[in-house]
């Protein structure tokens, strides 16, 4: 008689179907890890943005600072630029008389000087309106000396760079820069050592300004 042995058995069995706690097992993990995967994609996509987000911020900031930076550099160069004129250290009343006591010379920023400023002291010149410290003094701010102006003429101050015809007060002359005559009869308001204030008409004064600010400016004839 034969005997069946438990590895007889074993070897006979038929394949088992998996339990429903397996099956749940399964599906879990399966569902786990197509959640994690979708989670990963979108941290992905996520950081694209952001990085795309971050250079696009600093292609913008880039270009702000360069905008200021140009900005400032200009501001700064407007205000480098520096003139010597002249300037009341003392209250001036009408008919005072300049000095060198009262009126000096500094260099301020040109963007904040009158085009009609003072680029020498007028010595001896009188005064015709009150002038405080620290105010530039302007053709306007010198007396005529007695000469008869037509209305609208303004006043312009000369440095006597180059050498000047003898001049009095009252006395016509031509102003001119680079060949050309700017302001034809012009009247001499008064004359010092550092140079000649003449009154101009009021549409010429502008160019003659400039030119004397230049030190292109001279003068022809008198009389």
């Amino acid at each position: 008689m034969l005997r069946r042995t438990p590895s007889d058995d074993h070897q006979h069995e038929l394949p088992r179907d998996p339990s429903r706690l397996e099956v749940a097992v399964r599906w879990i993990i399966r569902a786990t890890a197509a959640q994690c995967s979708a989670q990963l994609r979108a941290l992905r996509r996520s950081a694209r943005r952001q990085v795309g987000a971050s250079v696009a911020l600093g292609i913008v900031a880039a270009a702000s600072t360069a905008a200021l930076l140009a900005s400032l550099a200009s501001a700064s160069d407007a205000l480098g630029r520096t003139v010597r004129v002249a300037v009341a250290v003392v209250p001036l009343a009408p008919g005072d008389t300049v000095a060198t006591a009262v009126v000096v010379l500094r260099s301020l920023p040109a963007s904040a000087v009158p085009a009609t400023a003072l680029t020498v002291v007028p010595i001896d010149a009188a005064l015709r309106q009150h002038v405080s410290p620290g105010e530039v003094l302007t053709a306007a701010d010198l007396a005529t000396e007695g000469a008869d102006l037509p209305d609208g003429w303004r006043t312009v101050a000369i440095a006597g760079r180059g050498a000047f015809p003898p001049l009095e007060p009252g006395a016509r002359v031509d102003v001119i820069a680079a060949s050309a005559v700017l302001a034809a009869g012009a009247v001499v308001v008064s004359t010092t050592d550092g140079g000649i204030v003449v009154a101009v008409p009021a549409e010429s004064a502008p160019a003659v300004a400039t030119a004397a600010a230049a030190g292109e400016a001279t003068l022809a004839g008198g009389g």
